[in-house]
């Protein structure tokens, strides 16, 4: 079943934002990580930019732990909340990633894409889904720009030279390969 949120009576709703980080990191370093989501949830109508980072703090702690419910929840609520929209929607990529939901994390990536065009993790990760579901097209459609985007990168030079070759645009698979070579 899906997380639920709860405000503990412990925690003070409006803390400033010295106090949230505070509370916020000890909440991480000893391991509690609902209550820090719990604080957290509670808090977001009243967040400033610099409890931002403590919203990525949470969602890399939940992300490194492997807590996907949990992640998945919280990020979605900081999402329709108006806030960080492309980094909660990495971590909800990473999510729908590993539990195999293909076609989810392939519109999540497209949502990422649609706020940050350039987004590497979104590209990257929407190539290997397309290389996962064996089909070019769709491998092609975020391999080819991360490629541009970043003209070094091995594994996009490789994998769309590797799709074009497949499928005999030999002339096409020459820039990866050649990118790939002077890497």
């Amino acid at each position: 079943s899906d997380y639920k949120f709860f405000v503990p009576e412990e925690f003070n709703v409006s803390p400033t934002e010295q106090e949230f980080a505070a509370t916020i990191n000890q909440l991480l370093a000893d391991r509690r990580f609902e209550a820090a989501v719990d604080l957290a949830t509670a808090a977001l109508g009243e967040i400033s930019d610099g409890q931002g980072r403590a919203l990525v703090r949470i969602m890399e702690a939940l992300d490194k732990q492997r807590q996907d419910t949990m992640l998945a929840s919280f990020a979605e609520t900081v999402a329709a909340r108006g806030l960080l929209p492309v980094e909660s929607g990495i971590f909800r990529l990473r999510v729908a990633f590993r539990a195999g939901d293909h076609v989810g994390a392939l519109a999540i990536a497209d949502g990422i894409l649609a706020v940050s065009n350039r987004n590497i993790e979104a590209l990257r990760t929407g190539g290997r889904i397309g290389n996962l579901m064996r089909d070019d097209t769709v491998a092609l459609r975020y391999w080819l720009p991360l490629a541009e985007i970043s003209p070094l990168d091995p594994e996009a030079a490789l994998q769309t030279a590797r799709i074009h070759s497949r499928a005999a645009r030999h002339a096409d698979a020459l820039p990866g390969v050649v990118r790939r070579l002077l890497a």
